[in-house]
């Protein structure tokens, strides 16, 4: 149903709101996103933070990245929500480091540590994103001591390969004996 300019004016955004969510629970994405769209569009309504969270999933899910950092990083600067703000900076982080954005993945997972109620999930998975982003950016020494972290919090996947990348930053730093323990410990 297309709005009225009364409706619009009024600021009555049930009817988008309801089929947003009516869509959503079909599993029909593509037709919530169009509401969530919709409102979006005034970004100075009672529902802007629940149609930037779906937005910005469904945009994750569907792996347009550049769009679900767009209404993460929004959310993330309009929320006071603790759970939505800790999602906001997750899926802003997440979503910037795939699009190769290294200073806002970085900006987002330094925002992520200092955001109340971190998981440890997310606080790895932060160090992570530090170390590589510390290493594509050449700074070994930062990343060195992100991947250390990484190591001493998990002994899964990011556990793995932070220490392969410390055991490949001593071997080029001409440190074959300790390059040797570290692949040793894999």
């Amino acid at each position: 149903k297309q709005k009225t300019a009364y409706e619009i004016y009024q600021c009555d955004w049930s009817s988008d709101v309801c089929s947003s969510d009516l869509f959503g629970k079909q599993g029909d994405k593509d037709s919530a996103m169009v509401y969530y769209e919709k409102i979006i569009e005034f970004p100075d309504n009672p529902y802007t933070e629940k149609a930037l969270l779906k937005a910005a999933r469904s945009m994750y899910d569907k792996k347009d990245f550049a769009k679900a950092y767009e209404y993460y990083s929004r959310l993330g600067n309009k929320t006071e929500n603790t759970g939505m703000l800790l999602e906001a900076n997750d899926g802003a982080m997440r979503s910037a480091y795939l699009l190769g954005d290294l200073q806002h993945a970085e900006n987002y997972a330094q925002r992520l540590l200092k955001t109340e109620n971190v998981t440890e999930e997310q606080i790895i998975y932060a160090h992570y994103i530090l170390a590589k982003t510390a290493l594509q950016q050449g700074n070994q020494e930062k990343a060195m001591q992100e991947f250390e972290i990484t190591d001493k919090l998990t002994t899964g996947e990011q556990g793995a390969e932070a220490k392969y990348q410390m055991a490949l930053i001593n071997f080029n730093n001409k440190k074959p004996d300790e390059a040797e323990k570290l692949i040793y410990q894999l």
